[in-house]
């Protein structure tokens, strides 16, 4: 099984299945986030698991409290990729003026996921990370999956620039390293890019349109057998339309 933390979390506009919920400890207000995208390809902690998905995705959050769902929907080679819905719950607290703790738990769900969703082809992950409000608002992640018995720590840095009439170009960076535990899942290292141009549709909803890109020390997974069999660097393009209420 793969992991769900493509480089398209990194772009802002696309809700991160870990992304700190609004609010503060006292706040009884539930806020929602969503999002529609499609990603022309899908690459999951930089291993190539599919061609051309459409991504729907949502956070709830009351408090320090949030829940959320990502789902990959392949939309190219629909026999060859499974269908993927990846639900996660958490908590945030607040260490300092400056600095967040974030701690929480995936269920991952392949191929059958909407008929079956706590069947057989599926995983559990435990995540920590620590958030700092500072320059290039670096976040240092932790994840142990209990199934694939695998653990992998990632560094992100994003940054927004204001470009005016309603534009925002956001950037983000990724480094990563996957430690595995068996033959299944050998230890990798990882990292890649993106770059969203986005637009303001109005003071809740934008739309975004982006590149990324991603390397790895390992093969990727070719989509077909036409693929370079030796991949370990992709570019792809994403865009989608983000809500909040």
């Amino acid at each position: 099984m793969n992991k769900t933390a493509s480089l398209a979390a990194l772009s802002l506009l696309l809700p991160s299945l870990h992304a700190v919920a609004d609010g503060g400890e006292g706040s009884a207000t539930l806020s929602v986030s969503s999002s529609i995208g499609y990603e022309s390809q899908y690459v999951s902690r930089a291993l190539h698991t599919g061609e051309g998905i459409f991504v729907p995705t949502a956070t709830f959050s009351r408090g320090d409290w949030y829940a959320s769902f990502w789902a990959a929907l392949p939309v190219e080679h629909k026999e060859a990729w499974p269908k993927e819905l990846d639900l996660s719950a958490g908590r945030n607290f607040t260490l300092s003026e400056k600095l967040t703790l974030d701690l929480g738990l995936t269920h991952y769900s392949f191929d059958k996921v909407f008929a079956d969703i706590l069947g057989h082809d599926s995983s559990n992950e435990l995540y920590a990370g620590l958030a700092f409000d500072a320059t290039l608002s670096p976040s240092l992640y932790f994840y142990h999956d209990f199934d694939c018995l695998t653990d992998l720590a990632e560094l992100g840095l994003s940054h927004s620039a204001e470009l005016g009439g309603g534009f925002s170009l956001e950037l983000g960076a990724t480094l990563g390293a996957s430690f595995g535990e068996n033959a299944d899942n050998p230890d990798y290292g990882y990292w890649g890019a993106s770059a969203d141009l986005c637009y303001a549709l109005t003071e809740n909803c934008a739309l975004s349109l982006g590149a990324r890109y991603a390397g790895a020390t390992r093969d990727f997974y070719a989509a077909n057998t036409e693929d370079d069999p030796d991949k370990r660097h992709v570019v792809w393009w994403g865009a989608s339309l983000g809500a909040e209420f």
